[in-house]
C-alpha cells in the first residue's frame, strides 16, 4: 500500500514537472504568433532582432543573478534601487578611470546585497520587507548623489554600448548560471533551503551563509546591468532601474519559476522566461498599446502568475 502512495506521489510531481515545463514554452509560442500576427511581421523582422537581444539582455541578467534566491523561496524587490545607484556611481568613477567604473558597480551591488542579507539572515527580517526597505535606502543615497538630475558617462566609453558584447555576456552568465545551478552543490543547497529552511539546517547546511551569498551574487549582477543602463543610455538619472525588479521577477515566473522555490525551481525557467518577458515586452510596444495599457497588462499578468505559482505549503519560507 505504501510503494502504491509513494509511486502514485512520484507520478504526480513528473507530471507536475512537465507542466511546469510545458506551459512556459507553450505560452511562448502563442506569444510570437500573436504578436507577429498584429505587428504584421515585425515582431521577427531584421531590423528588431537587435532591439530584441537589447532588451532581453538585461532580464536576462537580473533573472540568473536572482535565481538562486528564488530557488530559497526569496524575493529581492530592492534590484531597481541597486541599478540606480551603481549606475549613478559608475557614472562619476567612470570619469576617474574606465576600469575603476566596472570595479564600482560589482562592488556596490555586492555591498547592498550584503547589506540585504545580513538583515535577513541575521535579523531575521522578511526577505520581502527587508529589500523594500532597502529599495528606498538605495534609491534615496542615489538621489542625493545626483541632485543636479543626472550623470553622463564619457564618450570615450559608448564603445561598450554594442549588442555582440551583450549576446556574449548573456549567452555566458546563462552557460555558468546553468552550470552552477544544476551541477554544484551552491544550487542544490539554494533548492533545499526552499523546500524546507529547518530541514536544511539540521541536514548541515550554512543556511545564513547560502542566503547572504546569493544576495550578494544577485546584487552584483544588479550592479553590472547598471552599468550597462549607464551605457545605453549615456547616463544616469533618478529614473534608472526603475521597475526593473518587476520584470524581472515577472519573467521568472513567466518561466515557471515557483515564488515558493524548492525542489521545483528550475534554472530552464530564467532562458524561458527571460525570451516571453521581452517578447511581450516588444511586442506591446509594436502593437502599438501605450504605457499605461502596458503597465495594467503586465500587473494583471503578474497577479495570475504570483496566483499560479505560489505555492501556500511553503508560506513560513518566504516569510
Amino acid at each position: 500500500m505504501k510503494e502504491r502512495i509513494l509511486a502514485l506521489k512520484e507520478n504526480s510531481e513528473e507530471k507536475k514537472q512537465m507542466l511546469l515545463t510545458a506551459v512556459p514554452l507553450i505560452v511562448l509560442i502563442l506569444l510570437i504568433i500573436f504578436f507577429e500576427i498584429v505587428s504584421r511581421g515585425r515582431l521577427i523582422s531584421r531590423m528588431n532582432i537587435g532591439a530584441l537581444l537589447n532588451s532581453m539582455f538585461f532580464i536576462a541578467l537580473g533573472a540568473t543573478g536572482v535565481s538562486f534566491l528564488m530557488a530559497q523561496g526569496n524575493l529581492d524587490f530592492s534590484l531597481g534601487g541597486i541599478v540606480g545607484l551603481s549606475a549613478t556611481l559608475a557614472g562619476f568613477a567612470a570619469w576617474i578611470n574606465p576600469v575603476l567604473s566596472v570595479v564600482v558597480v560589482i562592488g556596490t551591488g555586492a555591498a547592498c546585497g550584503l547589506l540585504n542579507g545580513v538583515v535577513h539572515a541575521k535579523l531575521k527580517v522578511a526577505a520581502i520587507i527587508t529589500t523594500l526597505s532597502t529599495a528606498f535606502i538605495f534609491r534615496g543615497i542615489q538621489g542625493t548623489l545626483i541632485a543636479s538630475g543626472a550623470v553622463s558617462l564619457p564618450p570615450g566609453m559608448m564603445f561598450l554600448e554594442n549588442t555582440p558584447l551583450k549576446v556574449t555576456l548573456m549567452v555566458s552568465a546563462f552557460a555558468m548560471g546553468a552550470v552552477f545551478y544544476n551541477k554544484t552543490r551552491v544550487g542544490k543547497y539554494c533548492k533545499a533551503i526552499g523546500s524546507g529552511e529547518e530541514a536544511a539546517f539540521q541536514s548541515g547546511i550554512k543556511v545564513d551563509k547560502y542566503k547572504i551569498c546569493s544576495f550578494m551574487f544577485s546584487g552584483a549582477v544588479a550592479g553590472i546591468v547598471g552599468f550597462f543602463y549607464l551605457t545605453r543610455a549615456a547616463s544616469a538619472s533618478a529614473n534608472t532601474g526603475s521597475g526593473f525588479e518587476f520584470d524581472v521577477l515577472l519573467a521568472m515566473l513567466l518561466g515557471g519559476m515557483p515564488i515558493s522555490g524548492g525542489a521545483g525551481a528550475r534554472f530552464r525557467s530564467v532562458i524561458i522566461g527571460s525570451l516571453i518577458m521581452t517578447i511581450l515586452s516588444n511586442g506591446m510596444i509594436l502593437w502599438g498599446l501605450d504605457l499605461v495599457l502596458q503597465q495594467f497588462i503586465r500587473g494583471i499578468i503578474f497577479l495570475i502568475s504570483v496566483s499560479v505559482s505560489f505555492d501556500r505549503r511553503n508560506l513560513v519560507t518566504i516569510v
